[in-house]
């Protein structure tokens, strides 16, 4: 088969078409599984945070009733403290919210955490380049069930 002048170049054409057509097709791939593993690691921090916070009872009730009770006081110390030994496995700056929520005796640990994710790939080509996400994560002590 020969091609006639006016044919020549059109695979040259369609092999740069396809090549960018896949570069940008890796670039949104990248940012995406990022925007993934980064809120994924930040879910674990924020429930891991929850947890640790929770393990502060009041030990006064427990002594007195066998009941078991957040420690409204300690429990927010413990998931601040946790955050700060495990913060540096998040890459970028977070901002955390520690809040007790309900009412005695049922009171939980929320800990929010907030982070701006910046597409790495493909900011220039998005308007806001910065995507913001926010995780919760509540956490209340009660007695051990199992062995």
């Amino acid at each position: 088969m020969t091609l006639r002048g006016d044919e020549r170049g059109w695979v040259t054409l369609w092999g740069a078409g396809l090549a960018v057509a896949l570069l940008v097709l890796g670039a949104l791939v990248v940012d995406v599984w990022r925007v993934f593993t980064e809120r994924q690691e930040l879910g674990g921090l924020a429930d891991s945070a929850a947890i640790a916070g929770a393990t502060a009872i009041d030990q006064d009730v427990f002594r007195n009733t066998g009941d078991v009770i957040l420690d409204v006081t300690e429990a927010p110390m413990r998931a601040d403290q946790y955050l700060a030994a495990n913060a540096s496995n998040i890459d970028d700056p977070f901002t955390a919210w520690i809040t007790i929520v309900g009412a005695p005796p049922n009171d939980m640990l929320s800990v929010t955490l907030t982070k701006d994710f910046e597409f790495a790939v493909l900011g220039p080509f998005v308007d806001d380049d910065n995507l913001n996400f926010s995780i919760t994560a509540f956490a209340q002590p009660g007695e051990r069930i199992g062995p």
